[in-house]
């Protein structure tokens, strides 16, 4: 007999990176669960969103748990995680420096000359592809 089951996840508002817990998890069946475990390991809750602990600043007192949420990720950065998702089918990376963005990722197959003229296409953009034995890495850099 197959029996459905709900899961939940927890999902930054801000970058949309999942939690995931100590064992590598992304779901749990409890959505009390996920959330305890989360705030466990510094991820926090403002005005009823989530925010992963690269995407706030905690407060100066340590006394408070008040946070300041980063800026809103820039469009760019978000369109290029959504069209890299589809043509790869592999989750990007986006790691978020104080003067830049790097999005990388795996090629299973080369990107097409079509696609990296799209990504190239924004002057803010610079691609490098490092070749690999199996599959190579693509690098985005989108300065801010």
């Amino acid at each position: 007999m197959i029996v459905a089951s709900v899961f939940y996840g927890l999902k930054c508002n801000r970058c949309g990176s999942m939690h995931e817990n100590s064992d590598g998890y992304t779901y749990m069946m409890d959505e009390g669960q996920i959330l305890e475990d989360a705030l466990e390991n510094e991820w926090a809750e403002k005005d009823g969103k989530h925010y992963c602990p690269n995407c706030y600043i905690p407060s100066e007192d340590e006394d408070s748990d008040e946070i300041v949420v980063k800026p809103t990720y820039p469009e760019l950065i978000k369109k290029l995680e959504k069209f890299i998702l589809n043509i790869t089918k592999n989750v990007p990376r986006t790691v978020e420096g104080d003067d830049k963005f790097e999005i990388s990722f795996y090629e299973n197959h080369a990107v097409g000359l079509a696609e990296m003229n799209w990504i190239t296409s924004f002057d803010e953009v610079c691609f490098q592809r490092i070749p690999a034995r199996h599959s190579n890495q693509v690098i985005l850099i989108i300065n801010k």
